[in-house]
């Protein structure tokens, strides 16, 4: 019974073994009967591509020593010379398959009788013409590989520029693109034009300010000229005539330097107001000298007094130069003083110092007392040595939230960790502020500042 049993499995598992055996090699019929056609067609298609198939060839060439470019053979000998492999009228040439033939020539009778190899004439291509380009009008566009110029009926609308490969291939190895000296970049004809109008509203404001001085008609004159000289450039540039160029009179307004007689107006128009209002604040912080409460608080006056006179001279030879005439001497001189610092710093810093410590009398603790006067200790050395701007900056940024502090603390006598972490702070950034001069990225709070300088176009 049991090798019944044995001999019944056994036969079971030749059974499946060769089941298994012929599954297998069905399937690898199958495969080879549909996945190597599509196979090989794929490999054909690759292989046909331009850039394989080119370098299929060059490969070729290169082992069989074929050269890879033709060579234009010699002239062959003359009928009746009865020299040479081939025959009189013929060449040996090559085919396009790189053998070896004798071949007819061309006769050129251009050049009397004498033969050349039948090469076909080489196409020449037409010069291009440089493309003016026109500034576009407002609410105009033009689709993509198209500028704003004259088309072939002359009139002026988007035009497709020539960008294709085509113009590449057509020139020759050792030519190289040029650039058309005509086309000029939209955006700097917009900002011309811009600087146009902007000058035009200034001129205007001029006229209205000159008017109330004396001995200014030919200020007022050479306003005129400005304004006429720069309405027929505007027009020049955005409609060139025929014999123009857009390049050109771009150039030719750029030479004319209208900005820095603008300028000048601008210098005799504005340059004794800011005069008047700098002598003014001046002469308030003079009378801050005599006052015993800042020298108390650790102001250096006397040093303050030495810089107010260097103020007042310097403002004094600003006012000389103008009086004299010499418009950008005094520019000079009043930009200097505006760097050296302003009377209304100086004020806004004393100001400011005398009401933060007058309220930190009232708090009752004496240490926080102590802590508030030593964050503003680092102000009031810097004023000293003649840093003013960078001390009123310092002032500006941080007097809102110390004023914040002491009001909380008028009545406590501890400070708890929150409120110590925020003096700390304050610290820190006075610390910092002052080592960077004044600037640390925070937007300064409204305060006693400077008059404006007078702002340069360029």
């Amino acid at each position: 019974m049991i090798n019944a049993l044995a001999n019944h499995c056994a036969e079971l598992h030749r059974r499946h073994v060769h089941l298994a055996t012929i599954a297998i090699a069905v399937a690898a019929s199958v495969g080879l009967y549909f996945v190597l056609p599509i196979l090989l067609l794929a490999r054909e298609i690759t292989m046909s591509t331009p850039v394989i198939h080119r370098f299929r060839i060059a490969s070729a060439q290169e082992v069989l020593g074929t050269p890879t470019m033709p060579t234009i053979p010699a002239p062959a000998p003359t009928e009746g010379s009865g020299g040479g492999p081939c025959p009189a009228g013929q060449y040996l040439g090559q085919t396009e398959k790189g053998e070896a033939q004798c071949m007819f020539n061309k006769t050129d009778t251009s050049s009397g009788g004498q033969t050349s190899p039948a090469v076909g004439p080489i196409p020449s291509q037409p010069a291009q013409q440089p493309i003016q380009v026109y500034p576009m009008p407002a609410g105009k566009t033009c689709p993509a590989g198209e500028v704003y110029a004259k088309n072939d009926q002359g009139q002026v609308n988007c035009v497709r520029v020539d960008t294709s490969a085509n113009k590449m291939e057509q020139m020759g190895p050792n030519e190289i693109p040029e650039m058309d000296e005509e086309f000029v970049d939209p955006r700097e004809i917009k900002n011309v034009l811009a600087d146009i109008k902007r000058m035009r509203l200034q001129l205007k404001s001029f006229v209205t300010k000159l008017k109330k001085i004396k001995n200014t008609a030919d200020d007022l004159a050479r306003i005129t000229e400005i304004q006429t000289s720069i309405t027929e450039y505007e027009g020049k540039i955005k409609n060139p005539s025929e014999d123009e160029s857009i390049r050109g009179n771009l150039q030719d307004f750029y030479d004319n330097n209208y900005w820095d007689e603008i300028n000048l107006l601008r210098a005799k128009v504005e340059l004794p107001t800011e005069i008047k209002n700098y002598t003014k604040e001046l002469t308030r912080v003079k009378k801050l000298l005599i006052n015993k409460t800042f020298p108390k608080l650790g102001f250096d006056m006397n040093a303050l007094k030495g810089r107010l006179t260097e103020m007042e001279t310097a403002i004094a030879d600003v006012q000389a130069k103008y009086n004299g005439g010499d418009l950008e001497g005094a520019m000079e001189a009043m930009q200097e003083v505006r760097d050296s610092g302003h009377p209304g710093e100086i004020n806004g810093v004393l100001m400011q110092t005398r009401d933060i410590l007058q309220r930190t009398k009232s708090v009752r603790s004496k240490d926080i007392q102590a802590l508030i006067t030593e964050i503003i200790q680092p102000v009031i050395d810097a004023f000293n040595e003649g840093e003013f701007r960078e001390a009123n900056m310092v002032l500006s940024q941080i007097g809102q939230e110390l004023m914040q502090l002491q009001n909380k603390l008028m009545r406590t006598t501890n400070l708890d960790e929150a409120t110590s972490q925020k003096f700390e702070k304050l610290q820190q950034m006075v610390e910092d502020k002052l080592q960077n001069g004044g600037e640390m990225g925070e937007k300064p709070l409204e305060t006693q500042r400077p008059i404006p300088s007078v702002p340069v176009q360029p």
